[in-house]
């Protein structure tokens, strides 16, 4: 199975505040210079949920050829280790 996420193929097409995937992950303020107000899901002050990002990138997905792998829970980290329960995964494709 083919994995990962290239993220250089997902612009940033934000469009009068209403943000899009990247946006979601990356970069969701309509100041981007600006860290205040910045809530996107890879920002750690934020508390942001992936849920908005996979409602936005998965029906696309879903509609091409490629496997995907999504995990229903958050990963654990202990001991410097990244720990995903086997049980946690759904593949569609």
């Amino acid at each position: 199975m083919q994995a990962g996420f290239d993220m250089d193929l997902y612009l940033d097409w934000r469009r009068d505040g209403h943000p899009n995937g990247y946006n979601l992950l990356l970069r969701n303020t309509d100041t981007p210079m600006e860290h205040e107000g910045d809530s996107s899901y890879f920002n750690a002050d934020s508390g942001a949920s992936i849920a908005s990002f996979l409602t936005e990138y998965l029906p696309d997905e879903l509609s091409s050829d490629a496997d995907v792998l999504l995990s229903l829970s958050e990963p654990a980290v202990s001991g410097g280790q990244l720990t995903l329960s086997p049980q946690s995964f759904v593949v569609f494709g």
